[in-house]
Formats: structure tokens, C-alpha cells, sequence
């Protein structure tokens, strides 16, 4: 069988993250008797590449925009340094625009959606030269005609082996290692079988939520524990708790077999309200000190429009119940959705406030709707005036996380978001706390991180969104940077 080298394309954020999906894909290659690498891109340079070694190269994109850029710079220079392997694009975007990147000159074939099986497929079918029309999940050229081979079956998570840090070549240079508290992510399950309006699983996981048993889980989370010691394990599932049942399996074994770790995972509103105390009680002796949500908008209006099924009392209810466990709870909320108005964005940020002052230890994130192809609400953002690319080399340009791609808001309310989004990744609803997040060192970017942390904190407090420079200044340094994490 011939070598694959699995390149995860620098997304350009911040800091480097763990690349997971190439593990996965990795692993799973090693498992069925397939040599596979991998290259992080986040850490290693192009150049240092030693293609000769490879007979196929897998591109794993999960990001719109840089990680775009990052690919088909790398697929250049590869095809100039003579490479003629096939080139094998993968992941979340090259599953919602499949015809699109298919025609790219420097992608010979997209595997769509969950892409183990496939890929293992088609490189035994490269190997052997049979006919890829016969593997399923494939998106492909053949005599300038786009072929789309039938879905692929989703794979059992439970006869996957655990992910093969090994493989990695800087282990320890990834962010989650630099922060404090240091994390690891664990994937134990995949997909949701809700549809919420800005969301991907329609198109890549059929809202099919599938998930390792409960003892595959613990298998997982010794094996992570053989590389590394770190403060919290997360969930990062598309919907962690989708089964309370296995969640309080898993809960019960952790405390059984005595594992002593911190974790966090991610729970519906409209779930959590119901639970009792007991359940609470397990999940906290597990270990569990953070359950995080996404609690979208505090508008009505706008919740159900992107068909979030939660409402606001749900979201207060749960966030002041937590409050005696003394859980940090995080819940996120979008900004820009289709039609939003000045005074729905007023009572998102109402409702933060309100959520701050119930839970001393509820902190939120802000994002930006970004509208993506095949999600339910992309034909309400095209009716609005979004003008999307229609090439894959457009869409390296196209930013997730911008207002840019949100031609409905007016410039105030552009201004707003694009200040208060940037508030994020600091503590900005609760507490003055500069601890938590700043993965590095560096004396720049403590001080940075300090005074923006400060900025950020009274901005909010006080309603005060005029006037942005030193946003306006961070961002203008971001893209000097060529960082695409705002």
C-alpha cells in the first residue's frame, strides 16, 4: 500500500491548536495497515516536507478563509516541486462546497463528511487502480464532468483506536499546554440531532448524533493521560450530553475506577433544566467543573429564527441553579443573524448582564454569524444581499467571524459587534481575571493582554462601544499578522 502524509493547513489563529481531525484520520489509516503522518502546518513549514516519501497527500480543512490559503499554498508548492500524487481535500468545507473544491486545480478528490472510511477506501482503490467511481463519499473530476459518488455509511466510534499523539512532532508546543488551566480535547461522539439554523451537522453529519460507549470513552480518556497531565479534559463533541444516560455512565466510571481528572463538556439549555440534583451531585464527584452552552440570542424573535428550541427563562433558570455547584458555566452567543436590530443585540447583552449577576462564575463568549452553504439559514443570508464566493481560492479570502460577510447590518451596529466580539477571548462579563486564557509568557503579550482585559471589562460595564481605537488598533495588528483569530 502506498504512504500518506495527512497536512493539517495553518488556519493562522493566535496560538497553534491541537489538529485533530488528522489524528483521527491517522489512527485510523494505521489501523487498516496504511502508513500515514502527519504534518501540522501550525508548527512545521512547507518546505520541510519530504515529499518523496509520499504517495498521497490529504488536506484536512476545517476553517473558511486562511487554513483555505494555507492549503492551496502548500498544494502549489508541492505540484512546482514536481509532486504528481494525488492531492485528497477533506473536512468541513470541502464537505459544503464539494463541487466547488472538486474544480480546483489542485484538488484531485474531496472526501465528504466523516472521512475515515472513505479515505481508507479510496487509497486502496488508487493503490489497486480500480475505478473511485465505486467508492462512496467522494466528490471528483472526470473529463471536466463533477462525479458525486453516494454517501458514505457512517463508521462504528468504538472499533476507532485512540488518537495517536505520537504522531505529532512539537507535542508540547500547542497552546492548550502554554495556558493555564492547561486543557486536551477528547471526541466522544459525533453530530446532533438538532438543527439549529447556522450550523454544519445537516450537511455533514445528517443530524445522526453517534457516540462511543461508555467504556470506549474511558479507554480514550487513559489514553490521554499516557501523554499528558492536563488541569481539564474537554468534550469537544458536537453535543456532548445529547444521551444523559451515558453521560451518567460515564460520570459513574470515572468515580468507579478512580480517574482523577477535570472535565468539561457541552449541554442544551432546554436539557439542563430539567436535571435534578442528583445528577448535578454525579457529574461534579466525576469531575465535571465546566458545562458550557449556547444560548445565541436573548432575543425570542431571533431564537426562533434560527430554530434554537430554548428560550430565556430556560437559559436564567439554569444558569442561577448552577450557581451552587460553584461550576464555571460558559454559554455562548452569535451576533449579525439575518434581520438583527440594534435593540435584539441590546437584549443579548441584557441578558448576559442578568446571567452575570445570578452566577458569579457564568462567563460568555461572543461570535459573529457567519453564513455557510447547506445550513438552513444560508437562503435567508443570500435573500439579504450575501454575495458568497463561487471559487475555492475565493473562499480562502472569506472570513469567518467578520461582519464583512453581513451585508444587513448597518454601520452602527457593524461597529458594535465588531467591538464587543473582540471582547471574547478576556474576561469581560465578570471579574477582572488576566489569568485565564494568556497561553504564553511573553511580557508584550501580558501587557497587551492586561490592558485590553481592562478595556474590555469597562467598555462593557459602562455600555460604552463609541470611540474603538484600541479595538480598531488590535484588529489592524491581527491582520498585519496575518492572525485570522479575532
Amino acid at each position: 500500500m502506498g504512504k500518506i502524509l495527512l497536512i493539517y493547513p495553518n488556519p493562522r489563529g493566535l496560538f497553534a491548536r491541537m489538529p485533530y481531525p488528522v489524528l483521527c484520520l491517522a489512527g485510523y489509516l494505521r489501523q487498516r495497515g496504511i502508513e500515514a503522518d502527519v504534518c501540522d502546518l501550525q508548527l512545521e513549514h512547507k518546505a520541510d516536507i519530504d515529499y518523496k516519501k509520499y504517495d498521497y497527500f490529504g488536506f484536512s480543512v476545517q476553517f473558511t478563509g486562511l487554513q483555505i490559503k494555507s492549503a492551496l499554498e502548500t498544494a502549489r508548492f508541492l505540484r512546482d516541486k514536481g509532486v504528481r500524487a494525488p492531492f485528497i481535500w477533506g473536512g468541513i468545507h470541502p464537505t459544503i462546497t464539494m463541487e466547488e473544491t472538486a474544480r480546483n486545480e489542485f484538488v484531485d478528490y474531496v472526501v465528504r463528511g466523516e472521512g475515515e472510511e472513505a479515505l481508507y477506501q479510496l487509497l486502496v482503490c488508487l493503490d489497486s487502480g480500480k475505478d473511485p467511481e465505486n467508492v462512496n463519499g467522494l466528490t471528483f473530476k472526470h473529463n471536466n464532468k463533477i462525479i458525486n459518488t453516494r454517501d458514505m455509511d457512517f463508521i462504528d466510534l468504538d472499533k476507532t483506536q485512540p488518537l495517536p499523539y505520537h504522531l505529532l512532532k512539537k507535542i508540547y508546543d500547542y497552546s492548550e499546554f502554554k495556558r493555564k488551566p492547561s486543557i486536551i480535547g477528547i471526541g466522544t461522539s459525533r453530530g446532533c440531532p438538532y438543527n439549529c439554523g447556522f450550523c454544519y451537522v445537516e450537511v455533514v453529519h445528517k443530524r445522526k448524533w453517534r457516540a462511543m460507549s461508555a467504556d470506549r470513552v474511558i479507554v480514550e480518556i487513559r489514553n490521554i493521560l499516557q501523554y499528558f497531565k492536563p488541569d481539564i479534559i474537554i468534550a469537544n463533541d458536537d453535543y456532548f450530553f445529547s444521551s444523559m444516560q451515558r453521560a451518567r455512565e460515564i460520570a459513574r466510571k470515572i468515580i468507579d475506577e478512580k480517574i482523577d481528572i477535570k472535565w468539561s463538556g457541552g449541554m442544551r439549555f432546554d436539557s439542563a433544566v430539567h436535571l435534578e440534583d442528583a445528577f448535578w451531585v454525579l457529574l461534579k464527584e466525576s469531575g465535571l467543573v465546566n458545562p458550557n452552552f449556547g444560548g445565541e440570542s436573548g432575543s425570542t424573535e431571533l431564537l426562533n429564527l434560527i430554530n434554537k428550541s430554548i428560550t430565556v427563562e430556560q437559559m436564567e433558570k439554569t444558569v442561577s441553579n448552577l450557581a451552587k455547584y460553584d461550576f464555571v458555566v460558559y454559554a455562548n452567543y452569535m451576533l449579525g443573524l439575518p434581520g438583527e436590530r440594534l435593540s435584539d443585540i441590546v437584549k443579548t447583552f441584557d441578558l448576559i448582564k442578568n446571567l452575570s449577576a445570578k452566577n458569579k462564575n457564568f462567563f460568555t463568549g461572543l461570535s459573529i454569524y457567519t453564513p455557510y452553504p447547506g445550513t438552513p439559514l444560508y437562503p435567508v443570508a443570500l435573500a439579504q444581499g450575501l454575495k458568497p464566493p463561487d471559487k475555492l481560492e475565493d473562499w480562502a479570502d472569506y472570513q469567518y467571524n467578520s461582519v464583512s460577510n453581513l451585508p444587513w447590518l448597518n454601520p452602527k451596529i457593524k461597529s458594535v459587534i465588531r467591538t464587543a466580539t473582540l471582547f471574547t477571548h478576556f474576561s469581560f462579563n465578570q471579574r477582572l481575571n488576566i489569568k485565564y486564557n494568556i497561553p504564553h509568557n511573553n511580557l508584550f503579550f501580558l501587557v497587551a493582554f492586561f490592558l485590553l482585559s481592562v478595556s474590555a471589562r469597562l467598555r462593557w460595564v459602562t455600555d460604552f462601544f463609541a470611540f474603538p481605537i484600541e479595538w480598531r488598533l488590535y484588529e489592524y495588528a491581527c491582520r498585519i499578522l496575518k492572525i485570522s483569530e479575532r
